[in-house]
């Protein structure tokens, strides 16, 4: 496992669109930190750090795809995964070493959005608190990161063609977006046109009653979107990066179960797939 991951890191360190992609992420974070402090500036309005540490997050999925299918896209073609079984290594290694240093990679890219919303933080905007809260934070960033990489080496590892597995890959990201967000929206929808309550008052002071809102999603059908959106890692990171009331023990569960059962389900596809 040790050789596997040396071998990893020595191929990663020589890729050019690693350092796109955190050069990138420096650029995003520089771009949410001008954002925030011309309305902070502008209205006194407290910035959220706690929420603007996810703000890139929901798209984050996309870069972790891109950076998969370039550094590990090609292995099937190239021979690279038939020599190291040849050499000796387990498929359970291979999968795991892929996963592991893929995984340390997109880290290293994500925080260096991460560290500079945080000194923005302390010196822009004098808000960053370093709480349990914010300590959860990064537990769930850490997590839905894992996610991200978990689906994107699923599909690498499993589809051996070259041209095909990238294009599923980043076709798969905009999906993710896209249906958290269309989801999302979707539950955003108030359940009376005017009023949540259900009713309201009248200039006069008269209680009025508002119609329900067709749009607004209830029952089972509702139970089902809430249950999707908590499991899609795009609809974790589009939760945390709204502030929404979302529990974080919630998260915590959905994500840990998604990666436990993404990589169970891709080592036993892995370890019995025919390499030609």
């Amino acid at each position: 496992m040790i050789n596997l991951l040396k071998a990893n890191f020595y191929k990663m360190k020589k890729s050019k669109a690693i350092w796109i992609a955190a050069l990138l992420s420096a650029i995003v974070a520089v771009y949410y930190i001008k954002d925030n402090y011309n309305i902070y500036h502008d209205s006194l309005e407290l910035v959220n750090i706690n929420s603007m540490i996810f703000n890139y997050l929901p798209v984050f999925g996309i870069i972790v795809s891109i950076l998969i299918s370039t550094i590990l896209g090609f292995d099937y073609s190239y021979g690279s995964t038939k020599n190291k079984i040849i050499a000796g290594h387990s498929r359970i290694n291979i999968y795991l070493s892929n996963l592991f240093s893929i995984y340390i990679v997109n880290l290293l890219v994500y925080s260096v959005y991460f560290f500079i919303i945080c000194i923005s933080g302390i010196v822009l905007f004098k808000n960053l608190t370093f709480n349990l809260e914010f300590i959860i934070n990064i537990l769930i960033i850490l997590l839905i990161v894992l996610s991200y990489v978990s689906i994107s080496t699923f599909i690498v590892m499993i589809i051996s063609n070259e041209i095909v597995s990238p294009v599923i890959n980043v076709i798969n990201a905009f999906f993710l977006i896209l249906i958290s967000f269309v989801l999302l929206s979707a539950l955003s929808e108030l359940k009376y046109i005017h009023s949540d309550d259900g009713y309201y008052f009248s200039d006069e002071g008269q209680k009025v009653t508002d119609t329900e809102n067709p749009m607004y999603i209830k029952g089972i059908k509702r139970d089902i979107y809430k249950l999707t959106v908590n499991i899609l890692p795009t609809g974790e990171a589009f939760q945390k990066s709204r502030a929404m009331n979302t529990k974080s023990y919630v998260i915590i569960f959905f994500s840990s179960s998604l990666v436990v059962a993404i990589n169970t389900l891709g080592i036993y596809l892995f370890s019995s797939k025919e390499l030609n």
